[in-house]
């Protein structure tokens, strides 16, 4: 039976993974921009301001570490395996919902977006020097990890910077216009 499970149909080596890279950076490049900005065409519905992004990052940070404890701790403390899977459905469902409310608030934009995927993403180079130096996953080369993610994070420090800077000059640019 074990067999069965031995034959990969995708062989280790990254060319697979280079290819399907390629493929999506491609198919990114190609998209276009909307003709207006998504705030002009969907109406808000509340008058009320987005969250701050700090909220933003804690948010999606406590919402994959929820996603992440419920596929790691709750199978272990529950014998049934369908709670996991519920409590999994639940959060994804409650972050589903706070997020379509919180984009439908009048001053939404990328800054926001951002935020919440640097707190989704900030689990992930937080737990990269855990997974490098004390876990040693076996068969997996995690040597680096942790350099590429002070990259990653600088690169996402950068891009709010950049989005910050943007954003306050855009009412000087409206006045020269």
């Amino acid at each position: 039976m074990s067999e069965q499970f031995d034959s990969d149909p995708w062989p280790q080596s990254p060319s697979n993974e280079l290819v399907l890279a390629i493929g999506f950076l491609v198919w990114g490049l190609r998209l276009r921009p909307r003709s207006r900005p998504i705030h002009e065409q969907f109406p808000t519905n509340t008058p009320r301001p987005a969250p701050r992004l700090w909220w933003l990052r804690l948010a999606g940070f406590a919402g994959i570490l929820l996603i992440f404890a419920s596929a790691w701790v709750l199978p272990r403390l529950v014998p049934f395996p369908i709670v996991p899977i519920l409590s999994m459905l639940a959060i994804l469902g409650l972050g589903t919902w706070l997020l379509s409310r919180w984009t439908k608030r009048a001053n939404w934009g990328i800054c926001h977006r951002l935020a919440f995927i640097s707190g989704v993403l900030a689990f992930f180079i937080a737990l990269s020097p855990l997974v490098e130096f004390a876990v040693h996953p076996i068969g997996r080369i995690t040597t680096g990890m942790t350099l590429f993610d002070l990259a990653f994070l600088a690169g996402l420090v950068f891009l709010a910077w950049h989005l910050r800077r943007r954003n306050s000059l855009i009412p000087v640019l409206d006045k020269i216009r």
